[in-house]
């Protein structure tokens, strides 16, 4: 089954007739989807906050849901697929609450997918010391999460910083090396 839904809660979509055997079991089918999907929708907007507070949580969900795939994609991890289509075929309806077609929902994505890499690339260090800290723990809390970046985003400055020391440190020394050959010609 699938359902497309809009901002509007306009639904469209259809029932593989593989999965019922009649045509009332269709209908209840496709109800039933549809009341599924209509609850993840927001309540009718009364004010301009409550829109733009769901704006952004939808947003914030579409580039969570596209940056797993994007992240196995940036670093040549990716799997099977499974959970890529499902995160997809989520972030597909939430998009569909901002946008009115399909096309402009395609494209939505794609801006987050943009979004995602870019985040991705510069928070790359924290991702990695997650992995390894899941690989070797099997299970992180809340706490856990929140140390294991402080510590990654505090390894990665300081690298950062020696990277530009090295780099300041090289400066001055090809500007001294010039100025000790100007001086003995």
């Amino acid at each position: 089954m699938s359902v497309d839904i809009n901002l509007r809660g306009e639904f469209g979509g259809g029932v593989n007739s593989d999965d019922c055997t009649t045509s009332a079991e269709r209908i209840a089918a496709v109800n039933a989807l549809c009341a599924e999907a209509i609850a993840l929708l927001p309540p009718p907007v009364e004010s301009l906050a409550l829109s733009a507070m769901w704006r952004q949580t939808a947003h914030a969900r579409i580039v969570i849901l596209v940056a797993g795939l994007e992240g196995e994609r940036l670093h040549g991890l990716l799997d099977d697929g499974w959970s890529s289509r499902t995160d997809h075929a989520q972030a597909q309806l939430f998009a569909s609450t901002l946008c009115t077609s399909r096309a402009s929902s395609d494209r939505y994505i794609g801006h987050a997918i943009i979004e995602a890499r870019s985040i991705l690339q510069r928070q790359w260090h924290c991702v990695r010391a997650l992995a390894a800290a899941l690989d070797e723990r099997k299970a992180l809390c809340g706490d856990d999460v929140d140390e294991i970046i402080a510590e990654a985003t505090a390894a990665e400055q300081h690298r950062v910083e020696l990277a530009r020391r090295a780099s300041q440190r090289a400066t001055a020394d090809r500007v001294a090396s010039s100025q000790f050959r100007v001086e003995t010609r």
